[in-house]
């Protein structure tokens, strides 16, 4: 079947007539450090420095502890502890985050358990400066009530802030809206707003920050009669009136009574940008899609179809090479035997890549979402891996032959 469903990309990406001109090679990474981890997320902070955190097990029985590992001078340094505690809510789709700048300020995120077990929240820390103290635990958002909090999204806009946006339900559940704050390293604290009212409650969102200091952020919508398409805005953090109204970039018109736990993913080079998200539209029919702005997201072009039929499961990641680079598209395929993690390369003009296989898994919920992010002119994956247990943080790095 995997078989099959790659066929289906390669015949959308090339024919005889034109062959793909770019090629793609996966290498597997050492990581002793990722055993018994899961969920891993990774982020950039400069061209040649990322950063990967993840869930391991604690020192105690029912612990878990937030690790971190930073790559750079070319290669992964030792993990660290950032954070650790017994009432986190570990989730598959929704998990830590990390983000750094240019200048070493840095803002770590998890979820914890409200006291009532009934909802959770978003708790976050903040670092001033390089191999710095890191503030006390405390809440992302203002509310403390036991409603669902998560699905966090970080942008750094320099000088010590960082753009966060979430999703937050109410006690009685829907509607469930999307917001957004800064982040002020120094601890002063900032007004909450909101950026749309209704919006799907467990698909996560992207954001990402321009050379201008807008920021952009894609997201799931949510209709009154249930239609779930994607959605972008675009504005000033720093001005809660200068966002554009939310617009779809896609004539989805996909109908579903259940969340699909299946967000679009951002990445960009200054104003150009890598857009991708699964959808299955008005026809049921499952597809990834691709597409780019080159005005910071004043405008998308037509979307690409890179995947689809029954076997592709999205969890979707992209990452966006400089320099009139490639954008790096993966996804989930299943497979009869399982699922594998796949990537393929496209380029801001002519033919993308052949797809190629980035690792096997098992297509459940225990695989979480892979990850993707560029440091120069490679691109990092990270994984779980849960099939044979233990689990593990699985690395490869993918570049272009």
């Amino acid at each position: 079947m995997l078989v099959v469903s790659l066929a289906f990309a390669a015949v959308l990406f090339a024919s005889p007539q034109e062959p793909a001109v770019l090629a793609l090679r996966v290498t597997p990474i050492e990581f002793d450090a990722g055993e018994h981890g899961r969920f891993p997320s990774l982020s950039a902070s400069a061209q040649d420095t990322l950063h990967l955190c993840w869930f391991a097990p604690g020192t105690e029985l029912g612990t878990t502890q937030l690790q971190h590992s930073v790559w750079r001078d070319k290669t992964w340094q030792p993990s660290t502890s950032l954070a650790s505690g017994r009432d986190w809510l570990v989730n598959w789709a929704d998990f830590a985050k990390y983000q750094e700048d240019a200048q070493g300020h840095a803002v770590a995120s998890w979820q914890t358990f409200s006291a009532d077990k009934r909802g959770y929240g978003v708790t976050r820390k903040l670092r001033a400066k390089v191999d710095g103290p890191w503030s006390a635990a405390t809440s992302l958002h203002l509310d403390r009530a036991g409603v669902e909090h998560g699905f966090v999204a970080f942008a750094a806009l320099g000088a010590g802030r960082f753009f966060a946006t979430w999703l937050q339900s109410t006690a009685t559940g829907p509607p469930t809206n999307l917001r957004y704050t800064i982040l002020n390293v120094d601890g002063v604290p900032s007004e909450e707003f909101v950026l749309d009212d209704l919006v799907c409650d467990c698909c996560s969102t992207a954001a990402i920050a321009l050379p201008s200091g807008e920021v952009v952020v894609a997201y799931r919508n949510r209709s009154t009669d249930e239609v779930r398409d994607l959605r972008v805005v675009r504005g000033n953090p720093a001005d809660p009136n200068s966002w554009t109204a939310p617009t779809a970039v896609d004539k989805e018109g996909w109908k579903t009574q259940s969340c699909p736990v299946n967000g679009p993913a951002l990445a960009n080079d200054g104003n150009f940008i890598s857009l991708v998200f699964y959808t299955e539209g008005a026809t049921g029919m499952p597809q990834v899609k691709y597409l780019s702005s080159k005005d910071g997201g004043k405008s998308f072009g037509l979307p690409l179809p890179i995947a689809g039929g029954k076997t592709c499961l999205g969890r979707v990641a992209v990452a966006q090479l400089p320099a009139g680079g490639p954008a790096i598209v993966a996804w989930l395929e299943q497979s009869e035997s399982g699922a594998h993690w796949v990537a393929c390369a496209i380029p801001r003009s002519g033919q993308p890549s052949a797809v190629v296989p980035i690792a096997a898994v098992t297509g459940a919920r225990a695989d979480g979402f892979l990850q993707l992010a560029a440091s120069a002119n490679t691109v990092f994956a990270a994984w779980t891996s849960s099939n044979p247990a233990p689990t593990a943080v699985k690395l490869a790095r993918i570049e272009l032959k």
